[in-house]
């Protein structure tokens, strides 16, 4: 039996800087990158020498919040006033570090999925019979 949707379940990391505060990321997928990018393509228009040529362009500001926002799933011990008011997801991503943090396990939560799935995948008895 082959299973392959995974990339729906969050997983909790720890922010070593700062005792208490977690950030809970599911992994990317690969359908969802590419939607996310068709959603920030946009036509631009170019100079080539003497003729005017039109490409593909991606904001790729847009597509980094997006995948931001799909992939952080939830957040504890991060405050942004005394009376303990939960941040937003604009004040984590505004923060260099925690933002930094969050791509990095984003990206280690995704490798080791996709790596999970290719195991399956060579193992199952599809790739087996041919």
């Amino acid at each position: 039996m082959m299973r392959l949707k995974r990339f729906d379940v969050g997983i909790w990391y720890d922010y070593p800087p700062v005792p208490g505060v977690r950030l809970k990321i599911k992994p990317m997928n690969r359908k969802d990158v590419l939607d996310f990018r068709a959603g920030v393509k946009h036509k631009l228009s170019v100079q080539v020498g003497d003729k005017s040529q039109i490409i593909d362009d991606y904001n790729e500001a847009d597509f980094t919040w997006k995948v931001f926002i799909n992939c952080l799933e939830d957040w504890e011990g991060i405050v942004t006033d005394e009376q303990g008011t939960k941040a937003r997801y604009e004040d984590i991503f505004n923060n260099d570090d925690l933002r930094e943090f969050f791509f990095s396990k984003a990206n280690e939560s995704y490798q080791a999925e996709e790596k999970k799935i290719g195991e399956e995948l060579k193992n199952s008895g599809a790739s087996q019979s041919g």
